[in-house]
């Protein structure tokens, strides 16, 4: 089952988005996530 979800513009910084990096804050959350996203093979934004 595939589920996407959105993220706040909180959690980066930086302009454009594709550009920007996860603030300090954010770092102990979002890497984790991103991490398992990227281990499983996981898309992000719908592409595979």
């Amino acid at each position: 089952i595939k589920v996407s979800t959105v993220v706040s513009t909180a959690v980066t910084t930086g302009f454009p988005p594709s550009a920007g990096v996860f603030n300090p804050e954010a770092m102990p959350f979002m890497v984790p996530i991103v991490q398992f996203l990227s281990r499983t093979g996981c898309a992000t934004h719908g592409h595979r």
